[in-house]
């Protein structure tokens, strides 16, 4: 729950990947390759399959704020859920990407089977999500949404990249003093800030 670094969003454009596939030509002739044809058709699909996914997005949020004059409940018809960025006893979490703002995000999902079968981690995970809502801490993940499905518990949270604290000191075998007194703040920062 405690970030590592202070590293910024990236976004990704789906049609970047095509002009990089547009502009590899065969070496023989201005032409462009079979390969590089079938997977310029290939992504071409992709890019008309996800803007239609967003026009269909947009076209929802829109009926749902004419309706009820207010925005729209999150779901996971909002995301673009990726791989699997590590597992725990609960659930998982997932890479994942907004459809609209094309923003990173991780997803944690718990499983509501579980939750359901032990009382106590869901009263647990309902102090998290409730915790989480009121912190505006830079040493504290930030959750941007929350929803729930017919089997999950889903936190939207920023995408802490870098892998967890754990990892980054194995990797390493140890840490130059600077290193550990600066993480070590930030850790300490964010576990007084909780605890206030």
């Amino acid at each position: 729950m405690i970030k590592k670094t202070p590293i910024g969003q990236p976004t990704f454009n789906i049609g970047a990947q095509l002009q990089m596939q547009l502009k590899q030509y065969s070496p023989d002739s201005d032409k462009m390759s079979v390969n590089s044809i079938n997977s310029a058709n290939s992504n071409a699909k992709q890019v008309q399959e996800y803007k239609k996914d967003i026009l269909k997005l947009k076209t929802m949020i829109h009926m749902y704020f004419q309706q009820f004059k207010t925005i729209k409940p999150s779901s996971c018809e909002f995301y673009r859920i990726g791989r699997v960025l590590g597992r725990g006893a609960f659930g998982k979490v997932n890479l994942a990407c907004h459809k609209v703002t094309e923003h990173l995000v991780a997803i944690k999902a718990l499983d509501k089977k579980v939750l359901n079968n032990e009382k106590e981690q869901k009263r647990r995970v309902m102090q998290e999500l409730a915790i989480l809502k009121q912190s505006g801490h830079d040493s504290v993940v930030k959750l941007y949404d929350s929803f729930e499905t017919n089997k999950h518990i889903c936190f939207v949270m920023e995408l802490c990249q870098g892998g967890d604290l754990l990892s980054y000191v194995r990797k390493r075998r140890k840490l130059k003093e600077d290193n550990a007194k600066y993480l070590f703040k930030m850790l300490v920062e964010g576990l007084h800030y909780i605890h206030t």
